[in-house]
């Protein structure tokens, strides 16, 4: 079996893959990130409720706060979905 992550892992890998499309891409990066993100908050228990946030996103700042917001309000992953 794959190994589980922790909530906190998750945040980092979607800051990093963040970080480093807008470093190749630019700001026009973020509409690839809304996908992206829309994906990483389904391993979360509660990340529905981001989500009419995280399909709006248009700059990293606002990327970085979802990422925030999951860390700060606890969310939890889903029972087998800790895996990426």
């Amino acid at each position: 079996p794959l190994p589980e992550h922790t909530p906190e892992e998750i945040v980092a890998l979607m800051r990093r893959q963040a970080e480093l499309c807008v470093a190749r891409k630019g700001e026009s990066a973020m509409v690839e990130l809304r996908k992206h993100g829309l994906w990483y908050l389904d391993r979360f228990r509660a990340g529905r409720r981001l989500k009419p946030e995280m399909s709006m996103i248009s700059t990293l700042s606002q990327f970085h706060s979802i990422c925030d917001q999951i860390l700060e309000q606890g969310f939890t992953c889903k029972k087998g979905d800790g895996t990426l």
